[in-house]
This record gives C-alpha cells, structure tokens and sequence, in this order.
C-alpha cells in the first residue's frame, strides 16, 4: 500500500457536519438537495439514511417503472415508490426551495421518478441506452457517449480501475479493502488535481482492450497523478482534507455502493461515465478546499488543479 493511502486509510475517513445543503444522488445524478437535519441529529445522518431508503427502494420495488406517492407521513410530506419510504420535506427544506412542503414533496418525486429507471440492471432494460446517459435527453436529442477531456484520461482510466476492484472485494474482506481504494481515489484526487495537465496519450476511457497492462495507458496514469516536488506537501494536506469530508467520502461510497448493484454488462456500458463523475465530484471539492490549505503551505503559489476543476 502506497505511503498516502496508509495514512488515509488508518484515518478511516472521519466525517465532518456539513452546514450547508447536501444533494441526494441517484444513478450520479444529483435529484434534490436537503438542508434540514430534522430528527437524525446532522444533516450527514439524514442524507445516509435516505441512501439507505434509496438501496431499499431498488430492492424492493420497480424502479424501472417507478409508481412515486406523495403523501403526509407523521404529519410531514414525504416521498414513496409504492410501498417504499423515501424522504420527508422539514421546514428548512422548504425554505430553502421557497415552496411549501407539499410542492417540495411533488418536485422531489418528479425528479426521482426520472433517475430510478436508470438503476435497472441492463438485462431488465427497455431502453439501454439510457445505461450511458447522464442525463435523461429530450426525445428528439441523439444519445452520445461520455467524453472525458484528454488531460483526464489518466485519471479517468485509473478510476475504472479501481471501480473495477471495489466490485470484486469479497465480504469477509469488504471493511478492509474499502478503506484501502477509498483512500487510493481519494489520494489520487489530490495528486490529480495538483499534477501538471498532461494532454491525451494512450488510449481514450472505454476504448483500451487492456487497461491494465498497456503500456501507454499505464505512462499516461502514472503521469496523471505525478505531482512536482513544490505541490506534495500541499498534495498530502489536500488528500487529508478530502478523507475528512463529507461530501467527498459520500461520493467515493456511493460509488461503491452503485458499481456492486449493477451487473457486468452495465458495469461495462456505464465505467466511463461513472469515473468521470467520480472524478468531477472530487475536483469539485478540492476546488472549495486547496485554497486555504495553500494559503498555509505558499500563499503565493499558483493552482493547477483551478484550470483542472473548471474543465471538469
């Protein structure tokens, strides 16, 4: 195990409260946002456990032909598919949307009545070309592909990669390796986002036959996470400070969490899209954190990773 990623590791990902609104993520798409702990003590709890409401509903129920039911629950207006709970509106949640709580109820239903189809295994698809859509199109719109900017296939590549390990852990080992390749994406997020922009090389994401012996896939990874000497100690405080935020040890979990729902063949059809929201979450986040941990390390120094998270 690389240095970095011990370190992170043994930290194992300590979780800090969030103050400001949490999106709720279905299929890497963000489908509403809460601000209101309500009764689960932070915001980062309630956003678990409607994750778990969520993994719950993709069991249960017919997410291909989602059957959404608004209705109040315990004097609140929530969300159902079928028999499923999903989510409450809180006060705060409606404010922060300046609707009243039923319309919340009505909007969050509509939105997650588009993402749930797109959680089907491939097999039980009517459409599959939605398992490569980031959206759900209009009608008249051609389905494309992900393209990921050829100064990210390094890290786009390596991503699929370790997507790929997280989906073949075994359970009597699951706690272990998980902290092991979260800690690798987070550590590799900050290198990313810190190393010089290396522009295409080896094989586009999606089109290399043997990512993990090509030789020029392989040289362009490594070059993608190749940090200068003046970067690392910012490199290592950024890596700490992503391992210690919510939102982005949010995203690597629910990362995990849809690659081992998913069956091969969708797991094929949609690597390159999920590595590359992987990857802009991340740069997301590193963008709102790096500035003020350069501030301490060189208050003068100029950030890569800026140009990076703007094209990202």
């Amino acid at each position: 195990m690389r240095p970095w990623t011990a370190a992170l590791a043994a930290a194992s990902f300590s979780v800090v409260v969030a103050s400001s609104p949490l999106p709720v993520i279905v299929a890497g798409r963000v489908v509403f946002r809460v601000v209101d702990p309500g009764p689960y003590g932070t915001l980062a709890a309630r956003v678990q456990a409607i994750d778990q409401q969520i993994c719950e509903a993709i069991s249960r129920e017919d997410v291909g032909k989602p059957n959404m039911i608004v209705v109040q629950r315990g004097g609140l207006w929530s969300v159902f598919i079928g028999k499923t709970f999903l989510v409450s509106v809180y006060a705060g949640d409606a404010k922060l949307y300046g609707q009243p709580p039923k319309k919340v109820a009505e909007l969050w239903a509509a939105r997650l009545k588009e993402a749930f189809p797109l959680v089907q295994p491939l097999g039980q698809m009517t459409d599959k070309s939605v398992a490569t859509r980031l959206d759900r199109p209009l009608a008249t719109a051609q389905t494309r592909p992900v393209k990921v900017p050829p100064e990210h296939w390094g890290i786009a590549n390596t991503y699929i990669l370790l997507l790929w390990k997280a989906r073949e852990v075994s359970r009597e080992t699951q706690a272990e390796d998980d902290l092991r390749l979260a800690a690798e994406i987070i550590e590799d997020a900050a290198r990313h986002y810190l190393a010089p922009p290396v522009a295409g090389g080896g094989h586009e994401p999606g089109t290399c036959p043997s990512l993990r012996t090509c030789r020029d896939c392989q040289a362009v990874m490594a070059a993608a996470l190749a940090v200068e000497e003046d970067k690392r100690d910012v490199a290592t405080a950024l890596a700490g400070a992503l391992a210690s935020d919510e939102q982005a040890t949010r995203a690597v979990r629910q990362a995990f969490e849809y690659v081992r729902h998913i069956d091969q063949p969708r797991f094929m059809a949609e690597r390159v899209r999920m590595a590359w929201q992987l990857w802009q979450r991340l740069a997301a986040r590193a963008a709102r954190l790096c500035p003020s941990l350069e501030a301490v390390q060189a208050p003068a120094a100029a950030t890569p990773g800026e140009a990076k998270a703007a094209g990202a």
